[in-house]
């Protein structure tokens, strides 16, 4: 499964919607949904319902969800920050090799703080921690926060001169590391580090180790390392509490 997530400034909330209608066919939001993949009214709550969606929008004010033909958006709002995320699942067989380049030059205008696009295998591996205490398996995500870390680098990675400045992360350092960039505009570059995001696991040992090498940016090894020795899972939550 290819998903994608992307942070951006509150502000753009209502450019971001405006600039999904403007993407390819497949990627055009079509229905809107309160709870995932339950949508009420097939023939009322469609995007295109312009009374009916901004009704929509004012009574969910925390999220919610939208439908194109090949892809879920899931919108969550916070009322803790200033940015809000959107994390997108793709259908199988959908041509994201594509899409997901042009999703990110059209929404570069809402000026993204940050935003990657992977296998999700692959985001597994960067961020979620598998440890076991006797019959127990315990699953942490670990390193998603943006306000402390770059959480990673991925198949595809989006990065805001924002986000490089606030953790001291260096664009020149990573740029031998990728197969190609792109300046989407002055304050947003799009890096892709391999061609096929199945083929990740051909090259997890170069981007884990890059993630590991920087200043500012998670390394999932950081949290192995604390977890380690951990006995109980109340030593577990307290070591790996540095890495949200």
């Amino acid at each position: 499964m290819i998903e994608l997530s992307v942070y951006i400034n509150n502000r753009e909330k209502d450019a971001f919607i405006n600039n999904l209608m403007q993407l390819p066919p497949p990627l055009v939001p079509i229905h809107f949904a309160q709870d995932e993949k339950v949508i009420v009214n097939k023939n009322e709550d469609k995007v295109l319902n312009v009374e009916s969606f901004e009704d929509f929008k004012q009574r969910n004010p925390l999220g919610f969800f939208l439908y194109s033909s090949e892809c879920e958006y899931d919108l969550k709002y916070f009322s803790d920050t200033d940015y809000f995320n959107v994390f997108m699942i793709f259908s199988k067989g959908c041509n994201v090799v594509e899409l997901v380049p042009e999703f990110f030059k059209r929404i570069s205008s809402n000026r993204p703080i940050f935003g990657y696009a992977s296998n999700s295998n692959e985001r597994d591996h960067r961020n979620r921690h598998y440890v076991k205490f006797g019959i127990n398996n315990v699953e942490s995500w670990v390193g998603r926060d943006i306000d402390k870390y770059i959480p990673g680098f991925y198949w595809f990675t989006v990065l805001s001169r924002q986000i490089m400045e606030k953790h001291g992360v260096s664009l020149s350092e990573i740029l031998p590391h990728v197969l190609s960039s792109q300046e989407a505009d002055k304050d947003t570059i799009v890096l892709q580090f391999y061609k096929d995001p199945n083929s990740w696991k051909e090259h997890a040992d170069k981007v884990d180790a890059l993630c590991e090498e920087l200043n500012g940016v998670f390394s999932i090894k950081d949290v192995q390392k604390a977890a380690r020795d951990c006995k109980s899972y109340l030593d577990y939550n307290e070591a790996i509490e540095p890495w949200p």
